[in-house]
C-alpha cells in the first residue's frame, strides 16, 4: 500500500464528505435522479451517496456503487444494511477501468474525487473517461466532481514554501492532482451536450481535515523536498494558526456535467 492510499480510508472520507456536503447534493441535482431508474456511482467508498441518490429517484429505481477496495465495499455494506435498503442499492468490486456493464446501461453516472487517484500509468484519464460514458445511455447523464489541486493554497509567512508545497502535493502526493480543471474541455470533445461547471470553494479553518498539513509535512520530509527545519516551520505555524483560530487553507472543488447525445 503507498503512503497516498494509506492516507484515504473510512473515517477521512466520512470527516471530508460531512465538509463536502454542498457539493454532494449539487452533483446529485445534476444528474436528473427523479427521471433515473438506473444510476451508477463509481468509486463509492463507503457508501455515503448511495441512499442519498436513492432518495430523489421515483418509483423502484436501482443505484449501484461500485469500488475496487473490499474494505470500503463492507463499509458501504454495513451502511446499507442499516439503511433497510438492501433491495434497491447494489455492490459491485470492480475497477473502474473495466466496468462489469453493458454499454448504455445506466441513466446517470456519477464520479467523486476519482480521477485524483488515479494515476495516468494505471489509466489514461480521457480512457477513464470513455469508459464511463460507455456506460451511459444516450440522453444519460454524467457528474464528475473533483478538486483543482492547482488551486490550493494556504496562509503561510513563506510564499516560496509554501508555493512549494502546494506543488508537491498537486504533482507528487495526488497521482492526478490537475484533472479536474480539465474535465469541461473533456466532455465537449467527447460532443456531450448541456455541459455545465460548477465551482466550489472549500475553504478549511482546522488543520483537523485538512491534508495539507501534518500528512503533507511528512511525505514533503520523506521525499526529500523539504529538511527537518522546514518541516518543523511548517507544522510549528500552522499548529499556532489552527490553535487560535486564524488558520486558513482553500482549494477549489469543480463539479462538471454533461448529457450524452450519442
Amino acid at each position: 500500500m503507498s503512503q497516498f492510499e494509506k492516507n484515504i480510508n473510512a473515517d477521512y472520507l466520512r470527516r471530508s464528505g460531512d465538509a463536502l456536503q454542498g457539493l454532494k447534493q449539487l452533483s446529485y441535482s445534476l444528474m436528473n435522479l427523479p427521471e433515473a431508474e438506473r444510476v451508477l456511482d463509481v468509486g463509492c467508498g463507503v457508501g455515503l451517496d448511495l441512499a442519498p441518490m436513492l432518495a430523489r429517484m421515483r418509483g423502484d429505481g436501482v443505484v449501484t456503487g461500485l469500488d475496487l477496495s473490499e474494505k470500503m465495499l463492507a463499509e458501504a455494506a454495513r451502511l446499507v444494511m442499516e439503511q433497510g435498503l438492501e433491495e434497491r442499492i447494489e455492490l459491485v468490486r470492480a475497477s473502474a477501468m473495466k466496468l462489469p456493464f453493458a454499454s448504455g446501461y445506466f441513466d446517470a453516472v456519477r464520479a467523486e474525487r476519482l480521477f485524483q487517484v488515479i494515476s495516468p500509468e494505471q489509466c489514461p484519464p480521457r480512457e477513464l473517461l470513455g469508459e464511463l460514458l460507455r456506460v451511459v445511455r444516450p440522453g444519460g447523464r454524467i457528474v464528475l466532481a473533483d478538486t483543482d489541486w492547482a488551486s490550493a493554497s494556504l496562509d503561510f509567512p513563506d510564499i516560496e514554501l509554501e508555493r512549494r508545497m502546494m506543488d508537491f502535493f498537486a504533482r507528487r502526493c495526488r497521482p492526478s492532482g490537475f484533472a479536474a480543471r480539465q474535465f469541461r474541455a473533456w466532455l465537449l470533445d467527447e460532443g456531450l451536450h448541456e455541459v455545465e461547471i460548477h465551482i466550489l470553494p472549500q475553504p478549511m479553518f482546522s488543520m483537523e481535515n485538512c491534508p495539507l498539513c501534518a500528512w503533507l509535512a511528512d511525505e514533503a520530509l520523506r521525499q526529500g523536498l523539504v529538511g527537518e527545519r522546514e518541516a518543523r516551520l511548517w507544522m510549528g505555524h500552522i499548529s499556532e494558526r489552527s490553535a487560535a483560530g486564524s488558520f486558513y487553507a482553500c482549494a477549489n472543488m469543480l463539479v462538471v456535467a454533461g448529457t450524452l447525445v450519442r
